[in-house]
């Protein structure tokens, strides 16, 4: 599980390791230079030519300290316009360790020598960057054309908060980062800038980085460590029932999708209620038909029906497909203000449009809208137009808190949150911006809260095996060939064995 640190969490990490941890500056400053140097020393194991460009802060007093240490191995040049007034005492002693053994030139003259060295290394902003590089002394950074460029903590020109990035920020191959990301590394042009990502550490106690720490994002070695271990001696009433409400007669694919998404994600059954079934549903779904309106959506007259197999459930999925009838949305409303509180439900598509009408608690709930859906639950059209992802993250914060549910906005990144603890999904890809997908992850989440695993994780875990699904589908293929049955198909291969 990778942390996901603003700026100001970073300040408070610092500034918690001295005050609380009593660990000096200039050891959080030398930890992360080896730590760093290390990642780099195996990239590149055999001599290299090496150019390293500094600023007076505590990012230069960490690019300092690696210079020195890659010295040993590598032919290092320093580039730093020198203020030894405005460093803190650990960047200026790092930067005095190799004033008589590296060759130090000012940022301006590095642009002469800068494509003719095998590697960059940035080391000049750092995540306290705002604003533009234009005028700057490091406004040339777009003509950098050498082999391999990397960034130390974040790349210069890339608000580490919004993920703003200047038009002349540093693009790297690699950045390395303490700790772990920084949000604006994930949000709007961050990926663009960062290139691949490697966490290096400062030795920051592990209590310190919990306590300051409230966003996260799921790796693959997550996946076990979340789902719960199989035994031999079970069946399938052990991994849960999963129903599906959804579907209409103009939308059955919806219910199909959602139901087999359920099964493959390991839920032990899967019944769907719907009032037109899909001729191509999966064998293993148990499809039941009700009755249905004269516009082929769900008509009160299948109420008894309903709460008999919500009854049985071990958690639901409703919404996809069911449209906007007025019967059909109020019968919604009423089986599933009865619906046991400890039963959970994943409210998706058509079916957020009932989340206010509920009388019951939402405390059991997962609401998964993308944009513009969001807007039926707050009831504010535009609500998240022109919004950055920190906006964002508030505004799902807010909604969670508020309703006290656990919401996951469909975005990029993705955002899981019960209002308190937050997770961003990493994955995904545009070829996943097709007809039934979010069917997909309605059904993977089900499938997940069937087995018992905790609402804010199964939403989190969901969004994460969808999205690495989708990543796994479009794998030799082109993305406008993607299919939402594809992610399906893939969810096998993205589950650890």
């Amino acid at each position: 599980m990778l942390r996901i640190l603003s700026p100001q969490d970073v300040k408070d990490i610092d500034t918690a390791c001295v005050e609380s941890a009593g660990i000096p500056i200039s050891t959080l400053m030398e930890n992360a230079a080896r730590s760093i140097s290390a990642i780099i020393l195996e990239r590149f194991p055999e001599n290299r030519r090496i150019l390293v460009l500094c600023g007076n802060g505590n990012n230069g007093g960490d690019g300092f300290a690696v210079a020195r240490m890659l010295s040993t191995l590598h032919e290092v040049t320093v580039a730093a316009d020198v203020a030894t007034e405005k460093m803190s005492d650990a960047t200026r002693a790092n930067y005095l360790q190799i004033l008589p053994t590296l060759p130090i030139i000012s940022l301006s003259e590095a642009l002469r020598v800068v494509n003719d060295v095998d590697v960059v290394i940035d080391a000049v902003f750092g995540v306290g960057f705002r604003g533009s590089l234009k005028g700057t002394e490091c406004d040339w950074f777009p003509e950098i054309r050498a082999p391999f460029k990397i960034a130390i903590d974040v790349p210069s020109g890339l608000d580490a908060l919004t993920g703003r990035a200047d038009e002349f920020a540093f693009c790297a191959d690699l950045t390395i980062s303490m700790e772990g990301l920084k949000l604006g590394m994930v949000c709007e042009r961050g990926p663009d800038v960062c290139g691949e990502i490697c966490i290096a550490t400062i030795g920051a106690p592990w209590d310190i980085l919990d306590l300051h720490t409230t966003a996260f994002a799921l790796e693959q070695s997550d996946i076990r460590q979340i789902l719960p271990e199989r035994q031999r001696q079970t069946s399938k009433f052990d991994y849960g029932r999963v129903l599906v409400i959804a579907g209409s007669a103009s939308m059955r694919g919806a219910a199909a999708l959602t139901s087999y998404a359920a099964l493959r994600t390991g839920a032990g059954l899967v019944e769907l209620v719907t009032p037109s079934i899909h001729p191509l549903i999966p064998r293993e779904v148990i499809a039941t038909e009700v009755p249905a309106t004269s516009e082929g959506t769900f008509s009160v007259q299948g109420r008894d029906i309903i709460q008999a197999k919500i009854i049985r459930a071990t958690a639901i999925a409703v919404g996809p497909g069911i449209g906007d009838n007025e019967e059909s949305l109020e019968l919604l409303v009423d089986v599933l203000d009865g619906v046991d509180a400890r039963t959970p439900i994943v409210i998706d598509a058509d079916g957020l449009r009932i989340v206010n009408k509920l009388t019951t608690t939402l405390e059991h709930c997962v609401l998964t809208p993308h944009h513009r859906e969001f807007e039926y639950v707050v009831k504010r059209k535009g609500s998240l137009d022109g919004t950055t992802c920190l906006e964002r993250i508030a505004a799902c914060k807010v909604l969670a808190l508020q309703r006290r549910c656990v919401v996951h906005l469909k975005s990029h990144p993705s955002i899981t949150t019960d209002g308190t603890k937050s997770f961003l999904t990493l994955g995904g890809n545009p070829g996943m911006a097709t007809a039934g997908s979010g069917d997909v992850l309605t059904g993977i989440i089900a499938g997940l809260c069937a087995q018992h695993v905790p609402l804010l994780h199964a939403a989190a875990l969901g969004a994460h095996i969808h999205a690495a699904s989708g990543d796994a589908a479009i794998q030799n293929r082109a993305p406008e060939s993607i299919i939402a049955g594809d992610i399906i198909e893939r969810i096998g291969d993205v589950i650890p064995s």
